[in-house]
Parts: structure tokens; C-alpha cells; sequence
């Protein structure tokens, strides 16, 4: 997928604005503070139907105004143009896709996919285990509607569970009532687990692939999903069991304590926990990889090349590393990457520059 054509207005500090972008590789310079990764933010808007850095629209509205306007002309790789719009106020949101309202923002995800590298991005590697939960949980959704249609009826089931639970400890509900809200638990939690796991199995051999050509080491990188029910092997059943006997405990913490809610991603490098034993180089290139094959794997499952958004991902790194990204990313498809100077890294003519000053965007030479 191709964004041709962006347009923004009170989108956060850009008041109006009308780009076309090249299909290869789009560098976004200027200083800290000028707009880059907002420039960013309103593309993985268009993509995942909200901002990577808010859960509220009105901190996207600029100023005093009263609603903030996306717009997207794409291209698929066979030339089909797809015009998406978000038009948001700070307490509703209306998406157009190809100039039709969609009655739910999740029929958006999946239709334009996008890939991110950020800073906050660390936390995936070194972060607690909501971040790599969020990780699987983007990558899934994305490429699949049935996972993302069972993550949503899960996170539901889960609010209502917890909210019988906090009445049963109170003595205000009969604890049978928790059968209904746990069959629906087990049966959406399964299949969330299921996905996340293969998923997990899917990416392994490539991971590690891409890790040696990154960090040109010889480490070995794993990856290991950890239940919150210590089940080695888990089907509907054998979930659906230790659900039932766990009830009083989670009755006595008032809050369900196992399922894909509490579950964890581990990476490991040398069989150890990143987590405890990565150094910051190592944990840079472990995320480099990750993003390599979270590309690779929408790209097969949606037949769609990802949109890459790559915010300051030059910092720390050597004229040599720098080039050593381009030259990959060159292979991939369209992609953006902020900057506070211009890499003078091309590979190829169609490569273009873009420097932004408080808001406004004119072409680097």
C-alpha cells in the first residue's frame, strides 16, 4: 500500500495541509517540536483508527478548535486507488472509507497496514508484559478480523467478569452467575491464546534471521509465550478447568487473574530474559528484528505491503548502520522516517525529503 496523497487540518499543530509523498522512502526533517511524529501519528491514525501516543481525540485537535480532519489517497499494489477519512470532534469519530461512513472503527484496521518504530518502543523488549501483549495483539488484529472480533468480545467479557466478581466478594451476587460470563471468557480466550501462540511460531526462524544480519552476532534469539496458568498445553478443556478452579480465588482478589489479559511474550537471547540481561545495543537490534518480521508477516497475511513509520530511528546509530537500513528498507515498501537531519543516504531516485518547520512542509533538496 501506497499513501499518495495526505491532507490534515487542526490535526495537533498542523493547522492545514495538502502533501504527496514518494513511494520508496520519505525522510520528514526538522528540529524537535516542529511536527514530525505527528506527521507520523495522523498516518497510523488512517491505519489503526486512533493515535499511538493518546487514548483521547481532543489532545489530536490543535488549539481552541472543535474537531481535527484526516485524509488518505492510496494505492494498492495493483493500482486501486482507496480515499480514507477520520473526522473527529473530542467525544465522536466518523470514518469514511472511499466516501462510505463505517458503522464501527474496527472495519477500518486491517485495510491500510501499517508498521511502527518509536521510541516508546522499548518497552517491548523491556517493558512490563502489557506492551508485548499490545504488540501481538496490533500485529493480529490487523491481519486477521476474526482475531480482532474475539479480542474486542473478550476485553467485554472481562469488564463483566470482574465487575460479578467485585459483587460476588461483596456478597451481592450468587457466585453462579460467574459460569456465564466464564464459558464466554474460556471460549474467546482460547482462540485469542491459539493465534497469539502461532503467531509466535510463525515469526521464530525469521527473527532470528533477521537478528543476525542486524547485530551481526552469533547470539541466539528465542521466543517463549508464558500462560498466566503455568498449562503447559492449552485446549478449551483444559482452560476451561482451571478457570473453574480458580473462582475463589479471583472471587477473594475480586479481579480475574488468569488468561490472555495476564499472559506474557519473553524473548529470550542466549536462553536468558532480555529483560535482565540485554544490553541497550541488543535490545535495539532485538526491536529492528522484531519490526522486520512484524512487516513480513502482515505483508503475507494481508497480500498488502505494510506503510513503515519509523520515528528517530537514526539516533545512536553510525553512518554505517544508517546505510545498512536504507539498503534494507529499500526492499520493502513505502516508508517514513523522522529525522533531525537528512541521512544524504539515497537508494533511490525516488526517494524525496520533506522539511517540516512549526506545522509547515516544503520539499528538502
Amino acid at each position: 500500500m501506497v499513501l499518495h496523497k495526505l491532507s490534515l487540518s487542526n490535526f495537533r499543530n498542523y493547522e492545514s495541509l495538502s502533501v504527496q509523498f514518494s513511494p520508496g522512502i520519505n525522510h520528514i526533517i526538522g528540529e524537535n517540536g516542529q511536527g514530525k511524529t505527528n506527521l507520523l501519528e495522523s498516518i497510523y491514525c488512517l491505519g489503526l483508527a486512533k493515535s499511538f501516543r493518546s487514548n483521547s481525540d481532543a489532545d489530536l485537535i490543535k488549539n481552541e478548535n472543535t474537531e481535527f480532519q484526516i485524509f488518505g489517497e492510496f494505492y494498492s499494489e495493483n493500482k486501486v486507488k482507496h480515499k480514507i477519512g477520520i473526522v473527529a470532534t473530542k467525544v465522536r469519530k466518523a470514518i469514511n472509507i472511499n466516501r462510505k461512513r463505517v458503522q464501527k472503527h474496527s472495519q477500518l484496521i486491517g485495510k491500510i497496514p501499517v508498521v511502527l518504530f518509536s521510541p516508546e518502543d522499548h518497552k517491548i523488549t523491556s517493558g512490563p508484559p502489557a506492551e508485548r501483549r499490545k504488540w501481538l495483539d496490533i500485529i493480529l488484529s490487523q491481519s486477521d478480523q476474526h482475531y480482532l472480533k474475539n479480542l474486542q468480545t473478550f476485553k467485554r467479557a472481562l469488564k463483566q467478569k470482574n465487575n460479578l466478581l467485585d459483587r460476588i466478594a461483596r456478597k451481592e451476587e450468587n457466585p453462579e452467575q460467574l459460569n456465564y460470563w466464564n464459558s464466554i471468557f474460556v471460549d474467546v480466550a482460547e482462540k485469542i491464546i491459539a493465534k497469539r501462540m502461532a503467531l509466535i511460531e510463525n515469526i521464530q526462524d525469521d527473527l532470528a534471521k533477521y537478528y543476525k544480519s542486524i547485530s551481526s552476532s552469533k547470539s541466539t534469539i528465542d521466543l517463549g509465550y508464558h500462560s498466566s496458568t503455568g498449562l503447559s498445553k492449552i485446549t478449551r478443556e483444559t482452560f476451561e478447568k482451571y478457570i473453574s478452579d480458580a473462582a475463589d480465588k479471583e472471587i477473594s482478589a475480586k479481579t480475574a487473574l488468569f488468561g490472555p489479559h495476564r499472559d506474557d511474550l519473553v524473548v529470550f537471547l542466549n536462553k536468558k530474559d532480555v529483560r535482565k540481561h540485554a544490553s541497550r545495543g541488543e535490545h535495539k537490534s532485538i526491536l529492528l528484528a522484531l519490526k522486520i518480521v512484524e512487516y513480513n508477516f502482515l505483508h503475507t497475511r494481508t497480500a498488502t505491503k505494510p506503510i513503515l513509520l519509523l520515528d528517530d530511528i537514526y539516533s545512536e546509530l553510525d553512518f554505517g548502520r544508517q546505510k545498512k537500513i536504507i539498503t534494507h528498507l529499500s526492499q520493502l515498501g513505502q516508508t517514513f522516517i523522522t529525522t533531525t537531519f537528512h541521512p544524504k543516504i539515497s537508494s533511490s531516485d525516488d526517494d524525496q525529503a520533506f522539511l517540516i518547520t512549526n506545522g509547515s512542509v516544503e520539499e528538502y533538496n
